[in-house]
């Protein structure tokens, strides 16, 4: 999906008062695609946290006596799963398992105390490519958006609420907060669809943060 399809999908609805556009043109000017830019990454990052969309996998060599190991990518946003190099699964936050590997938070791995070093290979969910603000300058067709297109209504309910209401969603009546409300359900209904990858694991605490 490119910056022209979401920009198309935006204006070309209710939600085209959102934006100026250039008189001679008629697209969106240069600086309504600046505003649109930091919205655009915002829901980016949040329909990734909450669907599982890309993965990427990091190698860990174990040091002896070292049992704490942050991932070092730049993309990662949760540990999913933990092999060796060998293509053995290992166990991955099991309570009251000794040979477990834990999560001490969304990003860095716990081992047990007795384990021998090994190569881990983990694979984490990973973040989306975000814009930046040289990409407004751009010919907006040159420009791709990391997002599989059935996801694009929710990224553009998200931009609506948040172009009406910065602050996102407030208590009243807001238009601001009829597209957050419309966001959410497109949401819900991507989650009935399962169109985001096969989770590596069980239901766990970081579900009761939001991460699904």
């Amino acid at each position: 999906m490119t910056l022209t399809d979401l920009i198309n999908q935006l204006s070309g609805s209710e939600l085209s008062n959102l934006f100026d556009f250039d008189a001679d043109t008629q697209e969106i000017d240069q600086a309504s695609r600046m505003k649109l830019i930091p919205q655009l990454n915002l829901g980016l990052q949040l329909l990734y946290n909450r669907f599982f969309l890309k993965e990427g996998t990091e190698i860990i060599n174990m040091v002896e006596n070292v049992y704490t190991y942050p991932l070092q990518n730049a993309d990662v946003l949760r540990i999913e799963q933990v092999k060796t190099i060998k293509d053995d699964e290992l166990l991955l936050d099991v309570e009251d398992e000794p040979e477990s590997l834990m999560r001490k938070n969304l990003t860095t791995l716990k081992t047990p105390v007795d384990m021998d070093p090994i190569t881990l290979v983990v694979t984490y969910r990973a973040g989306p490519t975000k814009l930046t603000k040289t990409d407004g300058y751009k010919y907006p067709d040159n420009i791709q958006i990391d997002l599989p297109p059935m996801y694009a209504e929710a990224l553009s309910l998200f931009i609506a609420s948040r172009f009406l209401n910065p602050m996102g969603a407030t208590d009243g009546i807001h238009e601001g907060n009829n597209y957050a409300s419309k966001y959410e359900q497109a949401c819900r209904l991507l989650e009935t669809q399962n169109y985001d990858l096969d989770r590596y694991d069980n239901e766990d605490t970081f579900h009761s943060a939001g991460w699904v």
